[in-house]
């Protein structure tokens, strides 16, 4: 299970008043992440989420989420395109 105490996110002006639905979608898309058994990080940092003007919120949250993966495998030395 991953458990994420705080989730900062740093959004353009465009998408600030649905960071609340962002953040949420984020947490619904990690939800399914495979993690290792016991593994804590204190604190993790993807790179900034590219995305177009006028790209729906709901696809920004499943950018972050799959960056936030791509971290989490890294550090768990698992190879992220091998499916775990």
């Amino acid at each position: 299970m991953l458990k994420i105490d705080r989730l900062q996110l740093r959004l353009p002006a465009e998408y600030r008043d649905q960071a609340h639905l962002i953040a949420r979608w984020v947490a619904e898309e990690l939800a399914g992440v495979p993690v290792a058994a016991g593994g804590t990080c204190e604190r993790l940092a993807v790179p900034p989420v590219m995305a177009m003007p006028g790209t729906g919120a709901r696809h920004i949250a499943r950018q972050i989420a799959a960056a936030v993966a791509d971290q989490l495998n890294t550090r768990q030395g698992r190879d992220p395109q091998a499916g775990g």
